[in-house]
């Protein structure tokens, strides 16, 4: 068993980190592993107990790059560096909604309230043939999105994916029209998003979107 020792207070806080996972790993000794990975058990004793995430099928197993996943993880936390979220921390910025004009710019209004976006939503699911009544906030659009990626069906996978795409495609707009001055279509950006679904489902999923026609 690993000895206790005390953490020096003029020590790094890289090597206090060290020494209070060391302190830690005490717990986790070879005959409590019950045919389990070493290595797992001490990865969960540094990691800690955890809450699970409502939105973990919509990150996990997704086709989609790796970069709109990332966007998506910081979007389901809310921590995408929106317009209001700037002001909260005391910076001077235009806080309206640079897609729509209309209202302030929070998480909620970008992906699920503002206009602009509503609309390319709305393109994507004709395309995908689903059936989308209109949601009043971002609670409503969640939870639909949750319950339609739940399992390994390929309607799942595929939601999973115009989603995260979706989500990508709209911060990149606010983006372009926030530094570059530059603006896209509701149809060039929903056919942005059904082309790279296209490029990076696997086979199965390609052949069940091949059955679709984007809509005119």
């Amino acid at each position: 068993m690993l000895e206790s020792m005390t953490i020096p207070h003029q020590a790094s806080w890289m090597v206090k980190k060290i020494l209070k996972a060391r302190e830690g790993l005490k717990y986790v000794q070879p005959e409590n592993l019950k045919n389990k990975s070493m290595i797992r058990n001490i990865y969960l004793k540094m990691v800690g107990e955890l809450p699970k995430v409502t939105w973990k099928n919509i990150i996990c197993g997704n086709e989609v790059r790796p970069k709109a996943v990332f966007i998506t993880w910081l979007q389901q936390q809310d921590s995408l560096l929106t317009a209001t979220r700037l002001v909260s921390w005391g910076i001077q910025v235009d806080n309206r909604c640079v897609m729509c004009k209309e209202v302030a710019e929070t998480r909620d209004h970008l992906f699920a309230e503002c206009s602009a976006g509503r609309r390319v939503w709305k393109k994507l699911m004709q395309w995908l043939q689903l059936t989308w009544v209109n949601m009043n906030n971002w609670s409503q659009m969640q939870q639909w999105i949750e319950h339609n990626t739940k399992g390994k069906t390929n309607k799942a996978k595929l939601v999973k994916m115009v989603f995260t795409e979706y989500v990508y495609a709209i911060w990149m707009e606010r983006n372009n029209r926030l530094f570059a001055h530059k603006e896209n279509t509701r149809e060039s950006m929903a056919r942005e998003i059904a082309y790279t679904c296209h490029v990076r489902a696997n086979s199965t999923t390609k052949m069940m979107l091949q059955k679709y026609k984007f809509p005119r």
